[in-house]
């Protein structure tokens, strides 16, 4: 995220060459599942590492999981993602801002 010169704001993303897991799944011939179950696992520590600072993506499908071409996994479109925050010892719930987004 940054500002440009005449103060209005952008954000600059991380393009990504690959594939979707979904697409890949549906090729031919049939996937090689050690290999999948790898792409699997790193999806699996991405939204882990999301849980632990409190967001929860909401709308992961193989669709949202890129692969690239180096077989790196990139989990995508957290447009419906929840934050959440402690609100007393044991107990979680949403955030105030993302409780006003919902009624919007």
């Amino acid at each position: 995220m940054g500002r440009l010169e005449d103060g209005r704001p952008f954000l600059a993303m991380k393009l990504i060459k690959g594939r979707t897991l979904a697409d890949l799944l549906a090729g031919k011939p049939a996937p090689d599942l050690d290999r999948y179950l790898g792409h699997f696992e790193q999806a699996c520590q991405a939204i882990a590492y999301a849980h632990a600072k409190g967001v929860v993506h909401r709308d992961l499908t193989p669709s949202n999981v890129i692969v690239s071409e180096g077989g790196r996994v990139q989990v995508i479109d957290w447009g419906w993602r929840r934050c959440w925050r402690r609100r007393s010892p044991g107990r979680r719930g949403p955030t105030r801002a993302t409780a006003a987004a919902r009624r919007k």
